[in-house]
């Protein structure tokens, strides 16, 4: 059974505007640690035959976690010929 046990929180620089990672150009090379300290990193506990979805908001504003548990179990269930229960 497929389950999420984690979502992070989303970055945001200001309110209704997410924090964004992208290419910078050269020029402001020297301002790049400035720029993302205010980013975070966590760890996440995996076991051996966990599924983690990474995604961007392309995916996690269009589908719900429900939508895409059921994706992962539809394509699961087809890979291994038997059928993925909720």
């Amino acid at each position: 059974r497929l389950c999420k046990e984690y979502r992070s929180t989303p970055v945001m620089v200001r309110q209704r505007q997410p924090g964004q990672v992208v290419r910078l150009p050269d020029e402001v090379y020297g301002q790049v640690t400035e720029l993302i300290e205010g980013f975070k990193t966590e760890i996440v506990p995996c076991r051996r035959d966990d599924i983690l979805v990474l995604g961007s908001d392309g995916l996690f504003d269009n589908l719900s976690d429900e939508e895409i548990t059921g994706i992962i179990q539809q394509i699961c269930s087809q890979s291994d010929g038997s059928s993925a229960s909720s």
